[in-house]
């Protein structure tokens, strides 16, 4: 297996984990009943996200016979089959909803489809990360790793339900009545991203610095953290756009170094064990 980083894996994990997280919260906004104008845009956001990222994972298989491969296959329940029905699943399920919202439909049926929607959105995000738990890679076999992928784009979802209902020019102090589930979201992020990084030990994540130290600590810890605490003051429509777009941004740059870093950790397992092989080590 190429263990160098599989770039089509990174962009599908990001966008349709974001797309997820993202379908999730406008789901959170119509159980709370908050900021509800910005649903129906956020949900086709989402679905858009879905679809790239679909494609991203196609661009990946390379070729029309491991498409079909994988489209046979799809309840064999491998890590890719559960991803792809997932991703159907979380696709078909925020479409109905946000043809609910468009309609108008019943508060109770809008909410029945916003449950299911944010339960799908969380795990697609969740089974983004959870195919490569694997016994193969000692990086990798970690139940840290699928929480880290949901926990790494949850404040993606969250920051950018506000740039959407920032753009759509909705009511400021509606907006910041979901600053508490933004904050909560910033805190499961930097908690879970933190979390895998000392699994693997900051001498092997420091393999890539500009992951660890620029993608991570800077953009997903720092600044993230910051415009959650600055979402606490007055603001204005034009500062909360600047730190819900800032806020989305970085989270989007956090939750793709994580992924990198994990492949970077693999990397450094697997010339560790050629350079032990290469010694005799193992016989």
């Amino acid at each position: 297996m190429d263990l160098s980083i599989q770039w089509p894996l990174v962009a599908f994990s990001l966008l349709a984990g974001s797309a997820g997280a993202l379908a999730a919260f406008a789901s959170f906004a119509e159980l709370t009943g908050k900021a509800l104008q910005a649903r129906f845009a956020a949900l086709l956001c989402a679905l858009a996200l879905i679809v790239v990222g679909g494609c991203a994972s196609i661009v990946h298989l390379a070729s029309p016979q491991n498409v079909m491969a994988a489209a046979t296959n799809l309840f064999s329940f491998s890590g890719i089959s559960i991803e792809l029905i997932m991703l159907g699943l979380a696709f078909v399920v925020a479409a109905v909803y946000a043809a609910l919202v468009k309609r108008d439909a019943s508060p109770v049926a809008r909410k029945v489809l916003a449950g299911a929607t944010l339960v799908c959105g969380l795990g697609l995000a969740f089974v983004c990360g959870h195919g490569y738990v694997i016994e193969a890679r000692p990086f990798w076999n970690t139940e840290l790793l699928p929480i880290a992928y949901l926990g790494s784009v949850l404040p993606v979802g969250a920051f950018g339900y506000l740039l959407v209902g920032s753009i759509l020019k909705i009511d400021v102090d509606e907006l910041l009545a979901l600053r508490s589930a933004v904050a909560v979201c910033a805190a499961a992020s930097i908690a879970s991203m933190l979390a895998y990084v000392a699994f693997v030990g900051f001498d092997v994540a420091g393999r890539n610095p500009m992951a660890l130290y620029g993608g991570i600590a800077a953009c997903g810890v720092a600044v993230v953290a910051v415009c959650t605490v600055l979402l606490r003051r007055r603001n204005t429509p034009g500062s909360l756009l600047a730190l819900a777009a800032v806020g989305t941004a970085t989270a989007l740059v956090a939750a793709c170094a994580l992924r990198v870093l994990m492949w970077v950790a693999s990397d450094a397992f697997a010339n560790l064990f050629g350079l032990a092989a290469s010694m005799g080590v193992l016989g």
